[in-house]
């Protein structure tokens, strides 16, 4: 249903198949290890991957399938991902050139006086088990849980 869909996978159905038609996910990609998902289940397999910290064991449960097939369908779709726009990954230089971060600088001096300012940087924590090594570096005060952090500058 779609409250199962947006709890899960944070889209609906008709999100999630829009979102294979942008994606082209070839029906005869091929995966390793010789598994055949279909596109629609390995997106929803990265969906639900992502739009929660869950573990590999709750995938087993809501999929039905190993361990290892949903680590590779995940992994693979990362990889798929990341080879289909790895342009956009990547510093643009056309939309973030000097003319463009000075336009962001001034905006940002306007609003509230900062100088040399363009960006700012937004982080995510995905939480993870504790870590048997180094468990010091992983944990979040703030969150009081393990977890790895993403910045990026918005």
């Amino acid at each position: 249903s779609d409250v199962d869909c947006i709890e899960y996978l944070r889209f609906t159905q008709d999100e999630v198949e829009r979102i294979l038609a942008v994606l082209e996910i070839p029906t005869n990609k091929r995966w390793r290890s010789r598994y055949r998902p279909t596109p629609e289940l390995a997106l929803c397999v990265f969906l639900y991957r992502m739009a929660h910290p869950h573990r590999l064991k709750d995938c087993m449960k809501v999929f039905g399938k190993s361990r290892s097939w949903i680590s590779t369908v995940f992994n693979d779709m990362v990889l798929f991902l990341v080879d289909k726009f790895e342009q956009r990954l990547q510093w643009d230089m056309e939309r973030l050139n000097y003319r463009q971060l000075k336009i962001y600088a001034d905006a940002i001096e306007n609003k509230c006086g900062a100088q040399m300012i363009w960006g700012f940087i937004d982080g995510t924590h995905r939480g993870v088990a504790r870590p048997i090594h180094n468990q010091e570096d992983y944990y979040a005060g703030a969150k009081k849980e393990h977890g790895i952090r993403y910045q990026g500058i918005v």
